[in-house]
């Protein structure tokens, strides 16, 4: 006979103590019992009566992928909440000089949004003149929440509707255009900087990077025309 095995060495590969689970080379499961008769076999014993453990075959790695990407979201959310309470804490101060433009509450329940009413300018620039802003004396709320990822990602930015009527604001869903967000977002500027530059957009639309193309066709071509819808739709009275 051979040497006998120490009852602490294993037969198999795993390497992992206590594992009593074998695999053919088809990848086909073998029951824990079975397992362990062939063990008591070469150790020259019989092993104590086991019930059988039935185990489907061996995964691939597909089932552990939801949870390695709840994982990532979790972790990304976290960081993201963190960033976003951090904005909180310091944004009255971040707001000096800005309270005429616009007004923010964050949500009590929700953490990554936020409610903006914003106040039409008083003057504003078309065809290369200042003029008076069709827009002032009207305020237009608008809902920001923050994605996972930010402030990599730049917030979601969405008037209510009906929107401001401005050629650079879908008067469909009430966001911006994409030239606009891409132009100013950075991950090292806060987002009361951001509103701040939305409040820009109200008083310097740009025909050039229009959602709306008849909007813009209007600021280009018919002031008047722009300028009669622009101060009576979206929004309500400043102060109502």
């Amino acid at each position: 006979r051979g040497r006998a095995r120490s009852p602490g060495r294993r037969s198999d590969h795993s390497g992992a103590p206590g594992r009593s689970l074998a695999f053919h080379t088809s990848c086909e499961p073998v029951h824990a019992s079975e397992a362990l008769s062939k063990r008591a076999h070469r150790c020259g014993g019989d092993p104590a009566p086991r019930p059988p453990l039935s185990l489907p075959p061996p995964s691939r790695g597909v089932a552990a992928a939801p949870q390695c990407q709840a994982t990532s979201a979790t972790m990304a959310d976290s960081k993201t909440i963190k960033r976003v309470s951090a904005e909180v804490r310091k944004m009255a101060k971040d707001m000096e000089g800005m309270e005429h433009e616009f007004t923010v509450t964050p949500d009590s329940t929700d953490t990554l949004k936020w409610t903006l009413v914003m106040n039409g300018p008083p003057r504003y620039r078309a065809g290369g003149d200042e003029r008076d802003c069709p827009y002032a004396g009207r305020a237009f709320t608008a809902t920001i929440t923050f994605p996972a990822g930010f402030p990599f990602k730049p917030c979601n930015f969405r008037f209510d509707t009906p929107p401001p009527y401005h050629p650079n604001v879908s008067q469909e869903t009430g966001e911006l255009c994409e030239d606009f967000v891409r132009s100013f977002w950075a991950p090292t500027r806060k987002t009361v900087h951001y509103l701040h530059h939305v409040y820009n957009l109200l008083a310097n639309p740009d025909p050039e990077t229009a959602v709306e193309a008849e909007i813009a066709a209007e600021l280009t071509g018919d002031l008047a025309a722009f300028e009669s819808k622009a101060s009576s739709r979206g929004g309500a009275p400043a102060g109502k």
